[in-house]
């Protein structure tokens, strides 16, 4: 969890190797940092040297030699949020380049598991009632960010609808007993489909993949779609059973 939370602040595997040991030892050298992470010393200084520019390290100089300890973790804080400012300084400038088209349907594919925080993130947008129609509980990793998620959406007391399988009987009792604001049926097994259908706003996001396959998540934004997707779950729920 910390590795990979890290690697989204942007460190690389060594770095964090690095950064990790100067966190649980203190001031360290590079020769008891090269054995201790058993990284080479030449790659030792390559990653101070990034780590310096990220802020998460720093050094101090005794009997002309160089002693290297770690920033507070807070600082990856401080530079999404320097990030997060000079970025909101030019969103004007990028909302002005992008051009739209609205009797076209907007259409986006995000591969990877980011692109289903996409969708999650942009969920939270809308405070109107929601459909989920398959899916299932995340592994671990990504178990927190669920966590959070709807954490947050039940503070904005957005209502989701969810239609289960019935191998996914566990599942669906899961939500209902640790979210609020969460409906569920369960369906036969003749509709089961390797596809989880998100339904939202003038949305409908696809989910495809599994731990097996790469993630692909399909964003479609069209009212005329969304309508027939709302009419095809609606037709699901109502021939679906409450969860006993």
């Amino acid at each position: 969890m910390i590795e990979s939370v890290l690697r989204e602040m942007g460190l690389s595997g060594n770095e964090i190797r690095v950064y990790l040991m100067l966190l649980e030892n203190g001031l360290s050298g590079v020769g008891n940092i090269s054995s201790k992470t058993k990284i080479h010393r030449r790659n030792v200084y390559d990653c101070l040297d990034m780590l310096r520019e990220k802020g998460a390290v720093s050094y101090t100089v005794k009997n002309g030699r160089k002693f290297y300890e770690a920033s507070d973790p807070k600082i990856f804080i401080k530079n999404i949020d320097e990030k997060k400012e000079r970025f909101n300084e030019i969103l004007p400038q990028l909302m002005a380049k992008q051009k739209r088209n609205d009797s076209v349907e907007d259409v986006r594919v995000y591969t990877g598991v980011k692109g289903r925080k996409i969708v999650f993130e942009d969920k939270l947008n809308y405070p109107e009632e929601q459909y989920v129609l398959g899916g299932h509980i995340p592994n671990t990793t990504r178990l927190d960010y669920l966590n959070n998620y709807h954490l947050r959406r039940c503070m904005k007391k957005i209502n989701v609808k969810k239609i289960f399988h019935e191998n996914k009987v566990e599942d669906a009792k899961f939500y209902l007993s640790n979210f609020e604001f969460v409906e569920a049926r369960i369906i036969s097994q003749i509709f089961s489909s390797p596809i989880a259908i998100n339904i939202y706003g003038n949305k409908v996001a696809l989910f495809m993949g599994s731990g097996k396959t790469e993630a692909l998540t399909v964003l479609i934004e069209d009212d005329g779609l969304n309508k027939d997707f709302r009419n095809y779950f609606n037709m699901l729920w109502d021939i679906g059973r409450k969860v006993d």
